[in-house]
């Protein structure tokens, strides 16, 4: 069964949708596929199927749960049991401080931080907890291979683990980009946002609604109208002035 999964997520680059038809509707194989699948349930490494006992119970909740996960890194940063998304797309006196103080966070051994890595502020904030050998989980919109491209050398660090759903040389695309919040969303306990601007977060924080997950935020500073945080923390989300609040 693993080698089908393997086949299926190369052949239809890891679109969730046509796997799953392939799959359901017990798509044939001719020889010469079938020998390709042989030979890539072979020779891939670093990987997990939905089939495997190691598989993560977090995906496994999901509507769409991924059929094969490929990763470089340590893969037991799945297992822990603190794992929060800490973010921001607002550059103000608030992000400043805060990224400054990431140098002091006094973070418990079994604390892991996930990030898309998006360029701009959240970016600099992966920077920051790599220099400080925080443990991160990288979730990808392509592939392990392809992500040499698309991310500075700093990130393909030991103390990152890099996670796709997507076959090695699979270059981004739209699809990829949304597809990958819901991975996220499973793995997070909590998210974590500095500052933010144009509702441009908005759309990972209702998928963090959807499934229950808690929100904070940073209280902004009272002169702050360009702030999203304000309307945020007036939907529910929970008001913090400090990392250390929230982050064990």
């Amino acid at each position: 069964m693993k080698e089908l999964l393997l086949f299926f997520t190369k052949k239809y680059k890891g679109n969730w949708v046509d796997i799953y038809k392939a799959i359901s509707n017990k798509e044939k194989l001719n020889e010469e596929e079938y020998q390709e699948a042989i030979n890539l349930f072979e020779h891939t490494k670093n990987y997990i199927s939905i089939i495997d006992d190691n598989y993560p119970i977090c995906f496994s909740n999901l509507d769409k749960p991924p059929f094969v996960l490929f990763y470089k890194g340590n893969i037991e940063l799945l297992n822990a049991k603190n794992k929060i998304y800490l973010t921001s797309n607002f550059k103000n006196d608030i992000y400043k401080n805060t990224l400054e103080k990431i140098d002091i966070l006094k973070v418990k051994h079994d604390c892991v931080f996930v990030s898309f890595a998006w360029k701009g502020e959240e970016l600099e904030i992966c920077e920051k907890l790599i220099k400080n050998n925080r443990k991160l989980i990288l979730v990808l919109p392509c592939g392990i291979k392809a992500a040499k491209d698309l991310f500075p050398e700093f990130i393909f660090n030991e103390n990152v683990l890099l996670l796709s759903e997507y076959w090695d040389d699979y270059h981004p695309t739209k699809l990829a980009f949304y597809a990958r919040n819901r991975l996220l969303t499973a793995l997070a306990n909590k998210m974590i946002i500095i500052s933010s601007k144009e509702k441009t977060l908005f759309r990972i924080v209702d998928e963090f609604l959807a499934y229950g997950k808690d929100i904070y935020c940073f209280q902004p500073s009272i002169n702050e109208i360009n702030n999203t945080n304000k309307d945020l923390i007036n939907y529910g989300a929970t008001m913090i002035t400090n990392l250390n609040e929230v982050i064990n």
